[in-house]
């Protein structure tokens, strides 16, 4: 338990970094570009965003999962990460037919894209969390998110914004991807080929089935998150849904919080299924985010004020609106990291993000749009139903039944 909560302390030293160098960095863009090009920028970064959720193929959460049962076995982890790492590459090239067929229609710059999502494919943070490294994970974030920072900082052309950040996106990946490898390496002292390389092709549909079920979670809740700022382009404009994604980053930096808490002993929710402990984390989590989602309602004005010089006041009313989700947020990974031992209970998220969508679509296409206001308070209903839901899930199907 000790090494669990260790694991939680540098996993919030990271997040703490996650929160402050891209806040900082968003500082930096958005003084230098106007909401319009932002907007346009939040657009692709949706296409790579959710891209990335096929990619990860479910493994951030099944990963330790699988880790687990072949750590049980007496078994080599490199089975496991090769296999892993080898599935997640594969889907990397089915994406890149994917975007070949959307370059048709918009200009996704392909290669720059793809090669981001290649070496995202190496991102193995499920394997660091489980075995209790996050310091690691630390260092590399730090590594990454500083590199990031310097290039947008000293190099960023905002003549060619586009073409700048995504060819900064793609220097960051590709450190990330090197030195998850190398660590990797180090620590289950095996050469990297042999990461890469899976060592028993047997097993590749085994782990490729486990990770199905929690990639389709992710899809839906992808398909509702990262449909916000299309949407919100196609009714208000590129220049409004800068606005919004302004506003969106500072609730997504919030929720950054919510991983450290479940993400961070999730090899101790693995290997215990004591009530009281869970029903502890599960309390403490509550109120915390509760209190988290309340500051940032009532200080959503100072927040923004720390970042942004233009278009304050509706930035700041949008975060207000929007502060539920973080709350939201952890109900709905705390959910989902207790339903990994119960089976088939995963498909009460997968069928609560497809239902939520299909009253997004209702909401958004049947009701008159107004302003970005109207357009957040939407947001919130679906953000409300989404942590009814959970809630009721955490509570009757993980608790009662122990």
């Amino acid at each position: 338990m000790r090494s669990a909560f260790l694991n939680v302390f540098w996993q919030y030293t990271l997040q703490a970094l996650n929160i402050v160098i891209p806040l900082l960095t968003f500082k930096v863009i958005i003084d230098r570009i106007s909401f319009s090009q932002f907007g346009e920028l939040a657009l692709i970064l949706v296409i790579i965003n959710y891209s990335k959720i096929f990619i990860d193929f479910g493994f951030s959460i099944k990963g330790p999962v699988l880790l687990n049962e072949s750590e049980k076995k007496d078994k080599s982890l490199i089975q496991v990460i090769s296999s892993i790492l080898f599935c997640k590459i594969i889907t990397s090239f089915f994406i890149l037919l994917i975007l070949l067929l959307v370059a048709i229609f918009i200009d996704v710059h392909i290669v720059k894209v793809f090669l981001i999502l290649f070496f995202f494919a190496f991102n193995m943070n499920h394997y660091f969390n489980y075995k209790e490294k996050s310091k690691i994970l630390t260092f590399i974030s730090l590594f990454e998110k500083l590199t990031f920072f310097c290039l947008i900082y000293f190099i960023f052309n905002e003549q060619n914004y586009f073409e700048s950040y995504l060819l900064f996106l793609l220097i960051s990946a590709s450190i990330t991807a090197f030195l998850h490898l190398y660590f990797i390496s180090k620590n289950e002292k095996k050469h990297i080929f042999k990461i890469i390389i899976p060592q028993n092709k047997s097993n590749l549909i085994y782990y490729a089935s486990s990770g199905s079920n929690q990639l389709l979670i992710n899809i839906a809740n992808g398909l509702f998150t990262n449909s916000i700022i299309p949407i919100a382009t196609y009714f208000f404009g590129s220049y409004q849904a800068g606005i919004y994604a302004s506003a969106e980053k500072l609730i997504k930096a919030c929720q950054l919080l919510v991983s450290p808490l479940v993400g961070g002993v999730q090899k101790f929710f693995l290997n215990n299924t004591i009530k009281n402990k869970l029903l502890f984390i599960f309390l403490f989590g509550v109120f915390v985010f509760s209190i988290l989602s309340f500051v940032v309602f009532y200080y959503s004005e100072d927040l923004s004020r720390l970042i942004l010089n233009n278009e304050l006041n509706l930035v700041s009313k949008i975060t207000s609106i929007l502060s539920i989700s973080i709350l939201t947020s952890f109900m709905f990974t705390f959910c989902n990291v207790i339903l990994l031992n119960k089976n088939n209970n995963e498909a009460h998220l997968k069928y609560l993000f497809l239902f939520i969508y299909l009253i997004g679509i209702i909401l958004f296409i049947f009701t008159e749009q107004t302003d970005l206001i109207y357009f957040a308070g939407e947001i919130f209903i679906l953000e409300l139903i989404i942590l009814l839901y959970t809630t009721y899930i955490a509570v009757k199907k993980s608790f009662f039944p122990l």
